[in-house]
Formats: C-alpha cells, structure tokens, sequence
C-alpha cells in the first residue's frame, strides 16, 4: 500500500512509477526494486483507480486492495467510482452473510 500511495502522490510527474521519461520504465523499475512487471503494472493501475475515488473513501480501506483496484481498472474510467462502491456493498452484505 505503501507504493500505491507514493504513485498517487506522484500523479502528473515523471517518475519510474509511470516508466515515463525512464530508460526501460516499468521492466527496469521492477527489475530495481526486485518485484514483477506484473506487480508492479498492477499497483500502477490500482492506484490510478484511487486517484479517481480517494475523496469518496478512506486510503486505509485499500491498504491490501491493489488487486481489486486493478481489476476495477479495466472498466472504463467513467465507471470506476461505481465498481468500487460496488465492491464494498458487496463486500459488507457477504460479511453479514457469512459471520
């Protein structure tokens, strides 16, 4: 969560977050933090999603989430303040459904 959060604070600059203005970008910020590509485009993508909805809800409500977010990322940005209000209705009715 940690990195999500700093890629958020980092939105609009060139950063290795991004890949932008970085000689290999994302394969070679993974490579240097020893994590995959995969991980790393991951928490990129969630953290695109919490830029859009981070004044609806509380950062520390998607302290272990990147994955959820990532997958909310493929709809259409338009869409992703509905997919995460959606995930957590859905996430307090199973709750209460299952105690």
């Amino acid at each position: 969560m940690k990195l999500l959060l700093a890629i958020c604070q980092k939105q609009g600059t060139r950063s290795p977050y991004t890949g932008a203005g970085k000689t290999g970008g994302l394969s070679e910020y993974a490579r240097l933090v020893g994590k995959g590509q995969s991980y790393i485009t991951q928490v990129r993508q969630a953290a695109e999603v919490y830029g859009t909805v981070k004044t609806h809800y509380s950062g520390n409500m998607f302290q272990d989430k990147a994955k959820h977010l990532a997958a909310i990322h493929k709809a259409e940005p338009g869409l992703w303040q509905s997919g995460v209000t959606i995930y957590w209705q859905s996430k307090a009715m199973l709750e209460r459904l299952i105690p």
